[in-house]
């Protein structure tokens, strides 16, 4: 059986199983696999396999998907890849794989943890909780992804001083040409 592994501190150890009709992953629910934190999209990507092999294809998420570093639309998975939804990190196990050596610990003397819930394929919705999103709660996204999108966003600060120096100078081109008129006007014969 495929499952994705936590490598990110919330998730950590934890396993959450891939069906092969397709998983769902995203912030809210109605996803078969609920990641409640601020840099997964509501409907983020889904992994499903297909012709013998997993697949993952992300959604349209805002801060994207990365399979091994690199930014994916839709991709071919193969064991141990390292898959990251937003700022969510996991490892890949394959149906005959074995633990991971980049763990912390060994998994023989970790603290054992609570099982992941395990979604049934009635329409059951696994939430595993993290970040308090309570004013998040409609399920609408984010007031902003300044401070925790992974992407660099275009530097806008000089497009406002070109703003300022433009009104600037229209207003003086309006003082000026009124000036004009009065000098014209108010020196005209009666």
């Amino acid at each position: 059986m495929a499952k994705l592994v936590g490598l990110s501190e919330q998730w950590k150890g934890q396993e959450y199983p891939l069906f092969e009709g397709g998983t769902s992953v995203g912030r809210v629910e109605g996803n078969d696999l609920v990641f409640v934190d601020p840099t997964v999209s509501s409907r983020h990507a889904k992994l499903f396999f297909e012709d013998g092999r997993w697949r993952l294809e992300d959604l349209g998420s805002t801060n994207g998907t990365t399979v091994n570093g690199e930014p994916v639309q839709i991709v071919d998975l193969q064991e141990g890849d390292e898959v990251i939804f937003g700022g969510v990190q996991f490892r890949l196990a394959l149906e005959n794989a074995e633990g991971f050596d980049d763990l912390d610990e060994p998994v023989a003397k970790q603290k054992p943890k609570p099982p992941a819930p395990t979604p049934a394929r009635t329409g059951e919705t696994a939430v595993i909780s993290g970040i308090d999103l309570s004013a998040d709660a409609d399920g609408g996204p984010p007031e902003s992804f300044e401070s925790i999108s992974p992407f660099a966003s275009k530097n806008r600060s000089g497009m406002n001083l070109w703003g300022v120096v433009l009104g600037i100078l229209g207003i003086l081109a309006l003082a000026i040409v009124g000036y004009v008129l009065y000098r014209l006007l108010g020196n005209a014969p009666q």
